[in-house]
């Protein structure tokens, strides 16, 4: 197999995550510019800006999650998103795209509906999240034996232990310091977006033909 087909076939498992990667590179090309210029300007477009909602622009709902403050703040958000997408898109089925979508719109309306005092957002991080937590659940279902639901376990109580700690504390559990990161905590963002993800695949597997049929049953119950 040369290098073309094995790139074609690593992009075919994980269509979604390699296509979203993509277009989150094109968006944060001005987190490595030091000009002001358009790819400055699209990230100022883009971002989740309070004001600016407010005044119709109900697009940085969404498209909040895609930009960053930094080039190490992008970074860090894309590699864990390509990470568990390589890994799990497969396996959380045709639902994926739906999920991302619940989850980032569930970030941007948490954080304009419930953190009045946030007036600027950026980062995927609320959505690796949620991406996370399904990726962990979707491993539990899969589990055969109580060895295999072992560390699934155990990474859903770390999950749910960070989110309780920062959204009791009001403190990112791992600092953002370092990256470059320019907002106010946004503990919420992460808590939302895993939520937000749980939605998407518990409420609507039925849009998208070819849900995995594990969440069809959790839907049932």
């Amino acid at each position: 197999m040369n290098l073309k087909e094995r790139l074609n076939q690593l992009l075919s498992f994980a269509p979604w995550t390699f296509g979203l990667s993509l277009v989150i590179v094109l968006m944060n090309l001005g987190t490595v510019t030091t000009s002001e210029g358009f790819f400055k300007e699209l990230l100022v477009t883009l971002d989740f800006d309070r004001e600016a909602i407010a005044q119709g622009e109900v697009w940085r709902l969404l498209t909040g999650n895609l930009v960053h403050w930094s080039f190490e703040h992008f970074a860090l958000d894309l590699v864990a998103f390509l990470f568990v997408g390589i890994l799990f898109e497969r396996r959380i089925g045709s639902v994926y795209p739906m999920m991302l979508l619940i989850s980032g719109l569930a970030v941007g309306c948490s954080i304009y509906l419930f953190s009045p005092s946030i007036e600027f957002y950026r980062g995927l991080s609320g959505v690796d999240s949620g991406q996370f937590a399904v990726a962990v659940l979707s491993e539990g279902l899969r589990s055969k034996s109580k060895a295999q639901l072992a560390f699934p376990l155990l990474l859903g109580i770390g999950l749910i232990l960070k989110l309780a700690y920062e959204c009791f504390t009001g403190e990112l559990l791992f600092s953002t310091g370092s990256l470059g990161y320019l907002g106010d905590p946004t503990p919420i963002a992460h808590f939302a977006g895993t939520v937000g993800a749980f939605v998407g695949v518990i409420r609507f597997p039925k849009i998208l033909q070819g849900s995995d049929t594990k969440f069809r049953k959790i839907e049932k119950c």
